[in-house]
């Protein structure tokens, strides 16, 4: 399969995700948000509710993404991972049924690219870390790819803050 079919297929594909996401979702906002996170959204009315979007955040812990697609109600949100996290036996199962899609970070990455411009054209939201990476001590330089894809999209990108999300695990520690 070429690239470009692989691209094609992939784009196609996310109507399939939806009742997944839902399902996803629904257990982030109901299990997370009130036993690990007290979560306040401000601003979600900043995300246009159709069209070309990117989601860009800072990310300071594991739990990022995860707060943004349950936090962000008006549409769904696709991230973008970094490759590693697909082989991850436990986050692995809820990545691919959330269906994200996943980077090589360190290289031009053209599939990643190609997905999130073709997921953007098709009027999808999606969601990156312009960093590359977490960043626990505060804001790094950002890489070139974003604005290579909002570009190449016609994209409207929303920047996003999160904040307190590194608190989490002490959290998740104190449940047992």
């Amino acid at each position: 399969m070429t690239l470009s079919a692989s691209v094609e297929e992939y784009v196609a594909k996310q109507d399939q995700f939806t009742w997944k996401r839902n399902l996803i979702r629904t257990a982030i906002r109901t299990i997370g948000f009130h036993l690990l996170a007290n979560v306040r959204v401000i601003g979600e009315d900043n995300i246009p509710l159709t069209g070309p979007t990117i989601i860009m955040m800072n990310h300071i812990s594991l739990a990022d993404p995860v707060v943004c697609m349950g936090a962000i109600t008006r549409r769904f949100v696709i991230p973008m991972t970094k490759i590693e996290n697909m082989h991850n036996p436990i986050l692995a199962p809820f990545i691919r049924w959330w269906g994200a899609y996943s980077v090589n970070r360190g290289e031009i990455d053209r599939k990643a690219l190609m997905n999130s411009i073709e997921l953007i054209k098709s009027g999808q939201l999606i969601l990156i870390a312009p960093e590359g990476h977490r960043h626990p001590e505060g804001l790094a330089r950002p890489k070139d790819g974003l604005a290579y894809i909002a570009t190449k999209a016609n994209a409207v990108i929303v920047p996003t803050a999160l904040s307190g999300a590194e608190v989490w695990m002490e959290r998740l520690k104190h449940l047992r």
